[in-house]
């Protein structure tokens, strides 16, 4: 997955009562080209609290968000796969008598169109979703629920030991068992397809044990 990002901060000329000290973040998220992304879930994370303040880009691409002063806050976007570690914003403690000024945050990545699900397991040998992997599979199902007009593909893939044939059976089969889910998940069936390449696509060295580990992956790839 290629992202990239960058990061503007400007003052406006709004207060805020200084009794209750948080700051008024409006924050705007687009693409490389200047196009606004709705429906994008950003997570501002307090590096003192751990308190995480989400919030989701309406129809212009924007949300308003408050956040504590003396905080630190890891900003993530939350896409498919891993969430990108975007950057930092920091809120000061306000010294007495002092307001917060409005601030503006734009966010700028561009999203690729193939993510590995590198936090999803299955039992060896078969299709079967270990419960540690349910996780990322919900994560997976709230994105395509902000993001309804998105159709995917569940692409298995396998290492190149044992029998070809049934390798691909079995991408296949936990391609299929990532449908599945999903579709428990009150997804539709017509937005997700499925495919397994077993061996056949290896994207590390299938010699070593590390270069198995990656070979056997699922990928989401966006098809529309």
């Amino acid at each position: 997955m290629k992202l990239s990002a960058t990061l503007i901060l400007c003052l406006l000329g709004l207060t805020l009562n200084a009794q209750n000290p948080k700051a008024p973040v409006t924050v705007t998220v687009k693409d490389p080209d200047g196009v606004v992304i709705p429906n994008d879930k950003i997570i501002f994370k307090g590096k003192k609290t751990g308190r995480e303040i989400i919030g989701i880009t309406d129809a212009k691409g924007t949300f308003l968000v408050h956040l504590p002063a003396g905080d630190t806050y890891d900003i993530k976007i939350s896409v498919i796969g891993d969430d990108l570690e975007y950057n930092t914003i920091e809120i000061p403690t306000l010294p007495a008598n002092a307001t917060f000024q409005d601030m503006a945050l734009e966010i700028t990545y561009w999203m690729g169109d193939s993510f590995v699900l590198s936090n999803l397991n299955f039992e060896t040998g078969r299709a079967t979703i270990q419960h540690g992997s349910y996780s990322t599979l919900n994560k997976l199902a709230d994105h395509l629920k902000r993001k309804k007009g998105l159709k995917i593909l569940i692409a298995g893939h396998t290492d190149n030991i044992g029998n070809a044939a049934s390798n691909v059976r079995l991408s296949k089969d936990r391609a299929n068992a990532v449908r599945a889910y999903l579709l428990k998940k009150g997804l539709s069936a017509a937005r997700i397809s499925t495919k397994g390449y077993g061996m056949d696509r290896p994207i590390a060295d299938n010699a070593t044990p590390k270069g198995r580990a990656e070979n056997r992956r699922t990928e989401i790839q966006i098809i529309e």
